[in-house]
């Protein structure tokens, strides 16, 4: 982007602790930076902890060498419950950076951008190892369940024309 107007996300009082979600501090950055007629949000160097964050059009993301934006494993926290995303085919995904219906964005920098994984249990399925055993356990009340990890999402963007530029 070209001579830009840059909002620093430590302007808005953005906490770097793992034990505060950051999402309202940062999606008031990005906000006021739309607002503005866009620019860049700035991230300097440290550890940001945050749920799903909104893109909005002209704006960029800019994370400096040592920023790190890492994805809070609760998944109440995350708004994206169905806001943005009631077609997707995934309406309860939690969603790092949300970029829906917008242009001219871009995510740049030398810093980093940390999910999260999901966990949760899962009915037994499978095969039996002996068989009856799943059955036998299931009609004693035994839930059949294992924990399953599921991979998270970091970026999710609809409505988008991308293009890449060098």
């Amino acid at each position: 982007m070209a001579q830009a107007n840059v909002y620093s996300v430590l302007d808005f009082e953005t906490p770097r602790n793992q034990y505060v979600n950051a999402e309202p501090y940062i999606q008031r950055a990005i906000d006021s930076c739309a607002a503005g007629g866009g620019g860049v949000v700035f991230f300097p160097a440290g550890d940001y902890y945050s749920a799903t964050i909104r893109l909005r059009s002209h704006v960029e993301l800019h994370f400096s060498r040592g920023a790190t934006l890492h994805a809070i494993p609760d998944a109440t926290l995350y708004r994206n419950d169905k806001t943005g995303l009631e077609h997707s085919g995934e309406a309860v995904t939690p969603v790092l950076i949300l970029a829906r219906n917008v242009s001219h964005i871009a995510i740049t920098g030398l810093g980093r951008i940390m999910g999260a994984p999901a966990f949760g249990m899962q009915t037994v399925t499978d095969q039996d190892t002996y068989p009856g055993w799943n059955e036998t356990a299931r009609r004693a009340g035994v839930a059949m369940e294992k924990p399953v990890v599921q991979p998270p999402k970091f970026l999710w963007f609809t409505s988008l024309v991308a293009r890449t530029w060098s």
